[in-house]
């Protein structure tokens, strides 16, 4: 019988509890539907976030957006990314589905340790931004040589 090991992570938890919480005030009665099924007001960024030695990786979704039309900002390890989507409408439709929605998009994380905002680089491809935040020197795991007597 074999028995795998995993680490225990006491905030993994709390932090995906966070953002649960905050999608759910994002997505109810925070940000009330239109009357023709869209949200009112600022739609959520869906975006992942990877921890290496080095730095944080955050790729977000961003279909549509053209890179004049993307803000992104660090302020206080707090990054904040925003951009603003059109949708051309033609005046004789009579749409069906309509799903697709104009108009401001954002979100903002904090950052556990603070970063280098000097070396922050960001790429936008295929409507995936992909920002990469190096680590302070102090911020990064050392390893540490055991001197033998």
């Amino acid at each position: 019988m074999t028995t795998a090991l995993t680490r225990f992570e006491p905030f993994a938890e709390a932090l995906r509890l966070s953002d649960a919480v905050e999608q759910l005030l994002n997505e109810s009665w925070v940000m009330p539907r239109s009357l023709f099924g869209g949200w009112v007001g600022t739609s959520r960024i869906p975006l992942d976030l990877y921890e290496t030695d080095e730095a944080y990786v955050v790729t977000a979704l961003m279909p549509g957006v053209p890179n004049e039309k993307v803000d992104i900002q660090l302020e206080q390890n707090t990054l904040t990314i925003r951009g603003e989507t059109a949708v051309e409408q033609p005046k004789d439709a009579h749409y069906l589905i309509q799903e697709r929605t104009s108009g401001a998009i954002e979100r903002s994380i904090r950052l556990p340790v603070a970063v280098d905002a000097d070396k922050i680089s960001a790429s936008l491809k295929d409507g995936v931004l992909t920002i990469r935040l190096p680590k302070v020197e102090h911020a990064r795991p050392h390893r540490i040589a055991i001197q033998t007597a």
